[in-house]
C-alpha cells in the first residue's frame, strides 16, 4: 500500500503541469514607471531601455494623448496582442521622405534570472506593422546580452528572427523559435540585428509617413517549456482553436456570429483609421445587426474581457437595394 501510495503521488507530481514562468520581465509592457506621453520613451517601461534610436511605449494609460494612447496613437490604430500596452520600433530606414542605410530600433528588457548554459530556451514575439508604414522586412527578432547597454551596434546575428518578410498590419504575427544558451544571459534585445545588404526589404505602399518599415511589439515570452508561453496568453485555447464562426461574409443586414464556448466578449465594427460604428456584448451565439453600415469595407474584432483579442478580420458590407 505505502508502495502503491508512492507511484500515485509520483504521476500526480509528473502530469500536474503548473504554468511555466515567462523569463522575460514585463514583455508585455503592461507596467511602467510613468505613463508615455511622449515618444521615445521605452525606457519608462519597467525594465526596459533605449539600446538604439528611440523606440516608443505605447499605453491604454495615454489614451488622451494624441502620439502615444491605445488604440489610436499617432502611428494609426492598433489593438495590443493583449493588455494595455505595447512597444514600437524602426527596422529599416526613417521618417524621413528619403531612403536612410542601416537605420535601427533596439529596446532592451531585462531578464527575470540569468539563463543557464545548455538550456533549451523557447522564445516567441508577436508583431505587426504599422499600417503606414511603405515597406515590410524580415529578421525581426530577438538577441540575448549578458548585460544591459544603452549603445547596441548592427551586428548581424539574433537568437531569434523572422526569416519572412512580415507584411500584415491587421494581425499580430508570432516570431517563434528556439536555442541552446551559450552564456548566462540577462538581457534580450528586440529589433532587426541586420544591416539592409542581409534584410528582405519589400515596397509594400505609398511613402506617406516616412521610408520605413515601422513595427509594434507585444506579449514577449521565453521559458524552458515548448508550450510554457500558450499558457502565459492562453494563446492555444483561442486563437489556434478557431473559438468564433462569423457569417455571412459579405454581409447585408445580419452578421452570425458562433462559438461553442461560453466566453463573455465583445464585437467591435471599425474603420480603417479607427473611426468605431458598433460594439455588442456576446456571449455564445449571437446576432448582430448591421443594416445601417453603408456599403463598404470594415473591420471586425472580438475581445475577451480581459482585453485579449480573441479575432479580427475584414467585413465587406453590401447594399441590399443593389441585385
Amino acid at each position: 500500500m505505502k508502495f502503491k501510495l508512492i507511484l500515485v503521488l509520483i504521476f500526480v507530481s509528473c502530469c500536474t503541469h503548473s504554468k511555466s514562468q515567462n523569463l522575460v520581465s514585463n514583455g508585455s509592457f503592461e507596467t511602467f514607471t510613468l505613463c508615455p506621453f511622449s515618444l521615445g520613451a521605452i525606457n519608462q517601461a519597467t525594465g526596459w531601455v533605449v539600446s538604439k534610436g528611440t523606440p516608443d511605449f505605447y499605453h491604454t494609460c495615454a489614451v488622451t494623448s494624441p502620439l502615444t494612447g491605445i488604440p489610436q496613437n499617432i502611428c494609426g490604430y492598433q489593438q495590443p496582442f493583449a493588455g494595455d500596452g505595447y512597444a514600437g520600433m524602426l527596422c529599416y530606414s526613417s521618417f524621413a521622405s528619403g531612403y536612410n542605410p542601416d537605420q535601427r530600433e533596439y529596446a532592451t528588457g531585462t531578464l527575470s534570472q540569468p539563463l543557464t548554459i545548455g538550456t533549451k530556451y523557447f522564445v516567441y514575439i508577436r508583431v505587426v506593422r504599422m499600417n503606414a508604414s511603405s515597406h515590410a522586412v524580415n529578421n525581426i527578432g530577438a538577441k540575448f546580452l549578458t548585460s544591459s547597454t544603452t549603445s547596441l551596434p548592427i551586428s548581424n546575428s539574433a537568437h531569434v528572427f523572422s526569416t519572412s518578410v512580415i507584411t500584415d498590419t491587421l494581425n499580430w504575427t508570432t516570431i517563434q523559435g528556439s536555442f541552446v544558451a551559450d552564456s548566462n544571459y540577462t538581457h534580450i534585445s528586440i529589433g532587426n540585428h541586420f544591416n539592409d545588404s542581409l534584410t528582405t526589404i519589400n515596397s509594400v505602399a505609398p511613402v506617406t509617413f516616412g521610408w520605413n518599415a515601422y513595427y509594434f511589439v507585444d506579449e514577449i515570452c521565453m521559458t524552458t517549456d515548448s508550450l510554457g508561453c500558450f499558457e502565459q496568453t492562453g494563446t492555444n485555447d483561442y486563437t489556434t482553436n478557431n473559438l468564433f464562426t462569423i457569417k455571412p461574409n459579405p454581409v447585408v443586414d445580419v452578421l452570425y456570429i458562433e462559438t461553442k464556448w461560453n466566453v463573455e466578449a465583445e464585437i467591435i465594427i471599425y474603420n480603417s483609421i479607427g473611426k468605431v460604428y458598433l460594439k455588442q456584448k456576446i456571449t455564445n451565439s449571437a446576432t448582430v445587426d448591421v443594416s445601417f453600415l453603408s456599403e463598404g469595407i470594415y473591420i471586425y474584432e472580438i475581445r475577451k474581457s480581459d482585453g485579449r483579442s480573441l479575432k479580427k478580420g475584414k467585413l465587406l458590407k453590401m447594399d441590399s437595394t443593389k441585385n
